[in-house]
């Protein structure tokens, strides 16, 4: 490979307090060029199956597993001690990642590497999930899963790396509606479980990831960071530390971050304990406006996870016209109660067709909530 010549307009140095600060490095995104839609067609390939095995793992996989293993008496336990280690993890492991990839050198570049050593934390993680007969091995399996989750997280910092701005909207579409289709796809899967045993089913979901990470990978060209001109920050824990904790001495920021901490909170609740409230509370048969369309609690929560993510794209949507017109302040609002009253409905009215139906709302609310957000 040919070497590459940096000129000092590619680094601009910001003199601070008689220091040099070099932290801005040349990306495709800075190109005045364009990027073509095949480009991002790659680029955002993986997420179709990152968002299939979310979806899959947190509505349908997780709870039926732990049900299996636990049996019906202690599946609320054991569901909810996976859910609390999960987020456990992305506490600690998330930022600890981003900050390594900001200072990741490599031929290949900063975020590839990370994609590719996290897919393959996956891939074990899913294995142990899928072989697990007792719920320790089950619990490492599903921690294993997430770590690699974790590792992955640097990913999402290529289209700011390599889309040029003026076209990051269209990126972003394309983003998104692989994101859809994947969860769609990931949300079916208690019907495979029909015909498919449990493993073939993680099965096929590894083989998804791991293509398109593979796909993603192979035709996203990164930076090659490995030339030693490159100025390079160091990895200093102190100033790590400090990064993470100086932004809460904003009150904004920590009204922020408290707000979405509560509305994730309650969206993951009950995304993670959704399939036992269709099995527990309201019971089979599974009617959706007088026809059964399904036979099992797992198959079921599917018809909730199609309204919920089209709902999500309608609130997107509108978020938009809303926020500019009554501001962002209002629009969150409106979202966040929405979600409040339409979850709460659900525990009144147990009724599988309002559910549906209510998937819808909630979707919509959630949309809109991390769109203005």
């Amino acid at each position: 490979m040919d070497s590459v010549n940096y000129d000092k307009e590619d680094f601009p140095l910001i003199e601070k307090d008689g220091a040099s600060i070099n932290d801005e490095y040349p990306t495709h995104s800075k190109s005045n060029g364009s990027m073509s839609i095949w480009r991002m067609v790659c680029l955002s390939v993986y997420l179709f199956g990152e968002s299939a095995l979310n979806t899959a793992l947190v509505f349908v996989l997780i709870p039926y597993q732990v049900r299996l293993i636990v049996g019906d008496n202690a599946k609320s336990t054991g569901l909810g001690e996976l859910s609390i280690a999960s987020t456990i993890v992305a506490i600690i492991v998330t930022p600890i990642i981003g900050y390594l990839s900001d200072r990741t050198y490599s031929r290949f570049g900063r975020r590839c590497p990370w994609l590719i050593a996290g897919v393959a934390c996956i891939l074990v993680g899913l294995f142990l999930i899928a072989v697990s007969q007792q719920f320790w091995l089950l619990m490492v399996g599903y921690f294993i899963e997430q770590l690699g989750t974790c590792v992955v997280n640097p990913y999402n910092a290529l289209l700011p790396d390599l889309v040029p701005e003026h076209q990051r909207g269209t990126a972003g579409g394309i983003m998104g509606s692989f994101t859809m289709a994947g969860n769609i796809f990931g949300g079916c899967m208690g019907f495979l479980l029909i015909k498919l045993s449990l493993w073939q089913v993680f099965l096929l979901l590894g083989v998804v990831i791991a293509s398109g990470a593979i796909i993603t990978t192979v035709f996203t060209h990164e930076q090659d960071y490995s030339d030693p001109s490159i100025p390079r920050d160091k990895i200093e824990i102190k100033k790590f530390l400090v990064s993470l904790i100086t932004p809460f001495k904003d009150g904004n920021f920590r009204n922020a971050v408290l707000s979405q901490v509560f509305f994730i909170l309650g969206l993951n609740t009950v995304a993670y304990f959704l399939q036992y409230f269709i099995s527990d509370v309201v019971g089979s048969p599974y009617k959706l406006l007088g026809k059964q369309v399904a036979t099992s609690a797992d198959q079921a929560v599917a018809f909730f996870i199609f309204p919920l993510y089209l709902g999500a794209v309608f609130g997107a949507i509108l978020s938009g016209p809303i926020s500019n017109y009554f501001g962002k302040k209002a629009a969150l609002c409106v979202s966040g109660p929405l979600v409040m009253f339409v979850i709460i409905l659900m525990n009144f009215v147990p009724i599988f067709t309002l559910i549906v139906f209510i998937g819808f709302l909630a979707g919509f609310g959630y949309g809109m909530y991390f769109s203005v957000n």
